[in-house]
């Protein structure tokens, strides 16, 4: 907020000043300022403040963090497996919890080098995809990465945010993805996303 104040008194003086210099007619007892330069325009001024503050989750979330490969929820198959290959491996955890869809007895961890990927093994068979996780830095994530601070979060995306705990929660526009910022002692220890049902 400071700095689109002071971003629109810069361009007020500025535009103030060169319609002194340039736009002087008559004697000296006689000077006219032309107050209709597009720099002393308030409406330009708006558009100057808007791309400055710019950034979105969902831009960063899909040009950055998926790098534009489509990815969403998706069940009864391994959609992974078809879109990164194998896995280097894969984490069991026996479970026993009732969800839309029926009983889930394990969760299934598919680690990739970048991504954990998560899926609901129900009882039945039936897998659902739950989404996936961020836990080390990584090159492609120039906007906010890995060992970042909470701050510099904040004030990078313009979003509305919600907080859980010491969480940073965002939701991508439309909300077909929620990501949790895990936040520990201030800093970014890990990235979850969570993809709703279609």
């Amino acid at each position: 907020m400071k700095i689109s104040i002071v971003a629109i008194l810069i361009l007020l003086l500025l535009g103030c000043s060169r319609s002194a210099k340039n736009n002087i007619s008559g004697t000296d007892n006689e000077i006219r300022y032309d107050h209709e330069l597009p720099y002393n325009n308030i409406q330009h001024i708006e558009i100057v403040d808007s791309i400055i503050t710019q950034n979105n989750i969902t831009d960063y979330f899909y040009n950055e963090i998926l790098n534009n490969i489509n990815l969403s929820f998706h069940r009864d198959e391994y959609e992974i497996k078809s879109i990164f290959g194998e896995p280097i491996s894969i984490s069991e955890t026996e479970v026993d919890f009732w969800m839309s869809g029926g009983i889930v007895k394990k969760i299934q961890e598919l680690i990739f080098e970048d991504f954990t990927h998560i899926y609901y093994v129900f009882e039945d068979g039936t897998i659902f995809y739950m989404g996936f996780k961020i836990e080390k830095y990584l090159d492609k994530l120039k906007t906010i990465n890995i060992g970042d601070t909470l701050e510099k979060l904040l004030s990078i995306f313009n979003d509305i945010h919600y907080l859980s705990n010491e969480n940073v929660i965002f939701y991508t526009d439309p909300v077909t993805a929620e990501i949790h910022f895990i936040i520990s002692d201030s800093i970014i220890e890990g990235i979850f996303v969570n993809f709703y049902l279609l």
